[in-house]
């Protein structure tokens, strides 16, 4: 799997699961994705069709924080065909947005994916196999800056 740097993940399953439910926990089955939008209209739909595509089971929350560029308006037109659950609330800042989503959000973790293309949802999945290996974590950080490998 590709990320932004252009470096290949390896994803393998562990930890006794079987293959259904490990294939089902890193396709997003147990997260919720909150996406806090303010004028992002021009990156809104590629980043939901990304999320998607590298989570398809994940719970997708977006909560449009008073935009005026039309990125309400373009989550809801595809909020059916994507499994989004968009939110809309006048201007309070990207904190209000995510408090917002976080009152929605119904699965076990939960990710914070900004709206503008500048983290690669696909890099969500080996955070996800972090968890995966060790059932006793209750973090997992990551970072764009990093490239020590795992921890």
């Amino acid at each position: 799997m590709g990320n932004a740097t252009g470096k290949t993940t390896t994803v393998t399953l562990l930890n006794g699961a079987g293959p259904k439910e490990q294939a089902s926990f890193l396709a997003g089955a147990d997260l919720s994705v909150l996406v806090p939008c303010y004028n992002e209209a021009s990156t809104l739909e590629a980043i939901l069709r990304k999320v998607r595509s590298a989570l398809p089971l994940a719970e997708l929350i977006v909560v449009d924080d008073g935009s005026t560029d039309g990125s309400l308006t373009i989550a809801q037109s595809i909020m059916a065909e994507l499994d989004i659950n968009v939110y809309s609330q006048a201007n309070a800042g990207k904190g209000a947005a995510v408090r917002t989503a976080l009152q929605q959000a119904s699965r076990k973790w939960i990710i914070i994916q900004d709206a503008d293309l500048e983290y690669e949802p696909a890099d969500i999945v080996p955070m996800l196999q972090t968890l995966q290996d060790d059932p006793q974590r209750e973090v997992v950080y990551g970072s764009r800056y990093w490239e020590g490998g795992r921890g």
